[in-house]
């Protein structure tokens, strides 16, 4: 059962902590990931902002992908996979997760 904090941020035991002590946000860790993985600038990292635009090719937004269930622990299917940006793909990432849990 997932708990909240006094901000209604949602904790997860495996969501990884920020520095204020408050759990991660699902777009957070995707933000991480992209610049632990692919070396893109943290402050280019947008919610909106396509995909195409942090250099991702399409191998590369596969690649994200990959990452982002490894990360998460979910399987998106591929049909579902094609999502315009980071915030889609968060979406798309709770609702699997939620699906799981």
């Amino acid at each position: 059962m997932a708990s909240y904090g006094k901000d209604n941020t949602k904790y997860s035991p495996d969501a990884g902590l920020c520095g204020q002590g408050t759990a991660m946000t699902t777009i957070e860790q995707i933000k991480q990931v992209i610049v632990e993985k692919f070396g893109v600038n943290a402050e280019e990292v947008q919610a909106e902002r396509p995909l195409g635009e942090y250099g991702l090719d399409s191998l590369g937004q596969i690649e994200l992908l990959f990452a982002i269930e490894e990360h998460f622990e979910v399987s998106i299917p591929e049909e579902e996979a094609h999502v315009a940006n980071l915030q889609e793909l968060a979406d798309l990432v709770d609702r699997y997760k939620a699906e799981k849990a």
